[in-house]
């Protein structure tokens, strides 16, 4: 008995550095991201123009639904790898990841051929000036054989993850996203425009697929990935798994990429570059809850086989409260000072219309947060068919309010859209299901995820209201100044406010105190 319990807590202390690994580098990934995008985005707007930037959002948008052809492939290659490397079943793992690998090749082909055929039709769709339409048409198809990279690439990028190996992963991303980054700025600044864009994603995808391909090697020696290999059963179990996965995706590819696609129906298309300025520094936050959620899947899965349940729970309290902590002074900044930021940011041009979009969408961000550690959570624990359908609710939903909302707000009316289902999913669907596999009182879940953080954060609040209203932000670089110097008015209330002191002793304990490792004496 001692021996399991002893066991048990070498497991524990080994565990959170891998975990706390990975959530760094994650978190790295995201922050590079995010400054690139910092700079590169007005670089990007100012080079192009509002028209053709608006084209290229709608590309993206456009093509981003081909994304669903990953059908959840990716997500049980990432589950079932993290299953049976930790059982050593090295063949099953082969014919797994060989049938995906066929499966894949196939899809990207049809990617290609369905980013042509769109090619063709798409201009009379959109509002598309006529000058625009043969850069939109050759940009959608390098953008098919760009998703076709990807797409095969994934299955290697699922194997790294798999083996929890994140910092392999984000310096592959990272790396990437440096050098699409320096292409972008040459190739712009030589006058080149919107296919030279498409060119440089395409190269640097299947760059990032070939190297994902030779690490997955390495990383995984046992492994064998052979179209030979691939068969019928683990089609089935891919098929069966990732079906699920696909609506869960479907849902999400629902409500991230209809806005777009709506406001270039009924609005001049220059009109989706005001809303993306905003769309984007959300998207860039959610970013920030992947550091964490992208690591839970293998985690959880890993500690459902092994019948940890109570661990899962805590995860389930846990990891909700503190995506919420994480966004919680973004938010605020984006709903107080929003304004000043995009008008320092982007100019004064974009200034108040997108701040109005970014208010709207920061409250849906404050709510939804949590939702991605939960999804993540119920992904690895075979759960996700309820949050499936509740996604699916919540897309359609999406889309529907903004049709209606678009013709009488305009690109305002979009973002209350997109807002209100996801508060409704947030606030109903999330607590009684969190109550529902864990048994977590509703109102617990509530004050966890969402009551104990916004009593925390009220100091914060204050001091940014004020600071935006006595104190003008002549530069962007002042205006970051100001932000870090209310930062510490939010962590003291959090620490103590939002942690147990459970928690805090934990926390100060693994800080302040050496790893155990296994193996070494007690």
């Amino acid at each position: 008995m001692f021996g399991i319990k002893r066991h048990a807590e070498l497991e524990r202390e080994t565990r959170f550095p891998r975990l706390l690994r990975n959530v760094i580098t994650n978190w790295a990934a995201s922050f590079s991201s995010l400054l690139i995008a910092f700079f590169l985005s007005p670089f990007v707007v100012h080079h192009l123009g509002a028209l053709a930037y608006g084209v290229w959002i709608l590309i993206m948008s456009v093509t981003g639904y081909l994304g669903l052809l990953d059908l959840g492939i990716r997500g049980t290659v990432t589950r079932y790898i993290a299953k049976f490397h930790t059982q050593a079943k090295h063949e099953e793992a082969s014919r797994l990841v060989s049938t995906a690998l066929v499966i894949f090749t196939l899809l990207g082909v049809l990617a290609f051929g369905t980013c042509a055929v769109i090619a063709s039709i798409a201009p009379r769709l959109f509002h598309v000036p006529e000058s625009s339409k043969p850069s939109f048409q050759a940009v959608l198809i390098l953008a098919g054989a760009t998703i076709a990279c990807t797409l095969i690439s994934n299955v290697f990028g699922a194997i790294v993850v798999g083996l929890q190996r994140f910092e392999v992963a984000n310096a592959i991303d990272v790396s990437s996203n440096i050098v699409r980054a320096f292409a972008i700025l040459l190739a712009l600044s030589h006058g080149k425009g919107l296919i030279a864009l498409a060119i440089i994603h395409l190269a640097v995808s299947a760059a990032a697929g070939l190297i994902y391909a030779w690490m997955s090697w390495r990383l995984y020696p046992q492994l064998s990935v052979r179209y030979i290999l691939s068969d019928r059963a683990n089609a089935r179990l891919i098929i069966s798994f990732g079906s699920t996965l696909f609506v869960l995706q479907a849902s999400s590819y629902l409500i991230l990429y209809t806005d777009s696609v709506v406001i270039s129906a009924f609005l001049p298309v220059s009109m989706v570059t005001f809303f993306s300025i905003a769309g984007n520094l959300v998207a860039s936050c959610r970013s920030f809850i992947s550091g964490i959620s992208f690591t839970i899947p293998p985690l959880a899965s890993s500690l459902d086989a092994g019948g940890n349940r109570d661990k899962i729970r805590l995860i389930g309290l846990m990891g909700p409260r503190y995506a919420t902590m994480l966004v919680l002074p973004i938010v605020i900044t984006f709903m107080l000072r929003g304004r000043t930021f995009i008008g320092l940011w982007m100019g004064p041009e974009y200034a108040d219309t997108s701040s109005k979009v970014l208010q709207v969408l920061s409250v849906a961000l404050f709510f939804s947060a949590a939702n991605q550690v939960s999804t993540a959570m119920m992904w690895g624990i075979n759960k996700h068919r309820p949050v499936a359908l509740a996604n699916i609710a919540e897309g359609v939903l999406n889309l529907a309010l903004s049709i209606g909302f678009v013709q009488v707000m305009g690109i305002v009316g979009v973002a209350c859209g997109t807002a209100f289902p996801t508060l409704a999913t947030s606030l109903v669907f999330w607590p009684l299901y969190m109550r529902r596999v864990f048994e977590i009182p509703f109102s617990q879940y509530v004050l966890s995820t969402w009551g104990r953080p916004a009593v925390a954060a009220v100091p914060f609040a204050l001091m940014s209201f004020i600071i935006d209203k006595m104190w003008d932000a002549p530069t962007l670089w002042f205006y970051f100044f100001q932000v870090l110097l209310t930062l510490p008015v939010a962590a003291l209330p959090f620490w103590f406010v939002c942690l147990s002191q459970t928690e805090r002793r934990s926390y100060l304990r693994r800080i302040f105190s050496p790893p155990v490792r296994v193996g070494e004496p007690a």
